[in-house]
């Protein structure tokens, strides 16, 4: 099945479309790519727009108290535990305790960069895939 992108004109898949519900066949009208763009040039154009997370929130949803939080977050004076060169904005939790982005608090790690983040999501928190990644790096 195809769709026309309301913003590039081009057909492309119906997977190519971002899910949407309030759209007659379930689909947004323009595509991921598309959107990708604004989203990427809105925000470069409007840096006091972009949302800010409620640092209560944050702590609030993995369990912890505040107290706990700015423990962790002073650990290494605001920054990533893993790299410990960019800031610390991502608290992580071990995931196999807890699935998904809420925890329990006693499966919290420490706080990480977003970088250092998504890369212990991509390595599945795997110390086997880590490992490997780094021996392949040491060759």
């Amino acid at each position: 099945m195809f769709k026309i992108c309301s913003k590039c004109g081009e057909q492309k898949d119906i997977s190519l479309f971002a899910k949407g519900g309030k759209y007659a066949d379930g689909r947004r009208n323009y595509c991921k790519k598309c959107h990708s763009s604004y989203v990427t040039s809105y925000i470069k154009d409007n840096p006091s727009k972009r949302s800010k997370q409620d640092p209560k929130r944050k702590f609030k949803r993995h369990g912890l108290t505040e107290e706990q939080y700015n423990k962790f977050f002073n650990l290494f004076n605001g920054k990533c535990h893993a790299c410990q060169e960019r800031d610390a904005t991502n608290i992580d939790h071990d995931h196999s305790c807890c699935s998904g982005a809420y925890s329990c608090g006693k499966c919290v790690r420490g706080v990480l960069c977003n970088q250092c983040n998504t890369a212990l999501g991509l390595l599945q928190d795997s110390p086997e895939k880590i490992n490997n990644l780094i021996r392949y790096i040491d060759l």
